[in-house]
């Protein structure tokens, strides 16, 4: 009878180790579910950090829940990264330009994340040479000022606002905070190419400005800075200054705006969800 119970026993003891998950895989499982929630969090409007989010999928509505929708569009519904249609727009360098009403979610006082999937086409040929993917300012020399863009200057032999436009030089660089005393990050060491997807991630954290692209960090920069909200309008593809209007040329197929600094995770979550839209 003893003997009987015993292998009974060790029957269930065996049954019960077959069907154990080994403490490794629940390790895995459980860092796989909570990547998979970050990303859902940065996928998702349930961020209440994220406070500006266009799809470009349509339409020019913000998906964020602030409702801070474009105002004003003239840019063209052409194929996204993706590669299906009515996914993105095109922005032509000399007209095209969206327009978003100001709005206190939209001056993020003590930190920031701007967020811009862009295929350049070309380089603005205008004086100075910048191009806006995105800006919140008259112009730089505006108090509260956001800005995503990218120049050839000053990462070369730059020699001024009428100098030849240097297309081997152009980098992507964020701003953010009040006019010339403006903090931000520059990739002077890596040069864009045109006519090909990029995504650019811009934080400021209140101290660290970094940049990164296509998920990877390529400038950074530890110089803190104030920010005074402003009562300008947000712009999509030039500035508010008539004289000095920055097109941008090419395709924008998204962008966001949070009001804190996204985690090196979430930048790494966020990456793989917007390769994937």
């Amino acid at each position: 009878m003893k003997a009987k119970i015993l292998i009974s026993f060790r029957l269930l003891v065996a049954v019960a180790f077959l069907f154990e998950i080994p403490s490794c895989q629940k390790d895995a499982a459980s860092s796989s579910a909570n990547s998979l929630n970050q990303s859902n969090l940065v996928a998702s409007a349930i961020d209440p950090s994220l406070v500006a989010w266009y799809k470009f999928n349509g339409d020019t509505k913000d998906y964020s829940g602030y409702h801070n929708d474009v105002i004003f569009s003239n840019a063209k519904s052409v194929r996204g990264r993706n590669g299906k249609d009515n996914n993105a727009y095109y922005f032509n360098g000399y007209s095209s330009y969206m327009e978003v009403k100001n709005s206190p979610s939209l001056n993020p006082a003590k930190a920031v994340t701007l967020v811009a999937v862009v295929y350049p086409t070309g380089f603005y040929q205008g004086e100075c040479h910048y191009n806006r993917i995105m800006q919140k300012s008259f112009d730089d020399f505006t108090n509260g000022r956001m800005e995503l863009a990218f120049s050839d200057q000053p990462y070369y032999n730059y020699e001024g606002c009428d100098a030849e436009v240097s297309a081997d030089h152009e980098t992507f660089y964020g701003s953010y905070g009040n006019s010339s005393n403006a903090t931000g990050a520059s990739a002077t060491a890596y040069y864009i190419k045109p006519d090909r997807w990029y995504s650019l991630i811009y934080t400021f954290d209140g101290t660290i400005s970094n940049l990164y692209i296509d998920g990877v960090l390529r400038a950074t920069s530890d110089q803190p800075t104030t920010y005074t909200p402003n009562t300008d309008d947000l712009l999509i593809g030039k500035t508010l200054n008539p004289d000095f209007p920055y097109w941008f040329t090419g395709v924008i197929d998204a962008i966001r705006i949070y009001n804190r600094a996204l985690t090196t995770q979430d930048v790494q979550n966020l990456n793989k969800v917007l390769s994937s839209e």
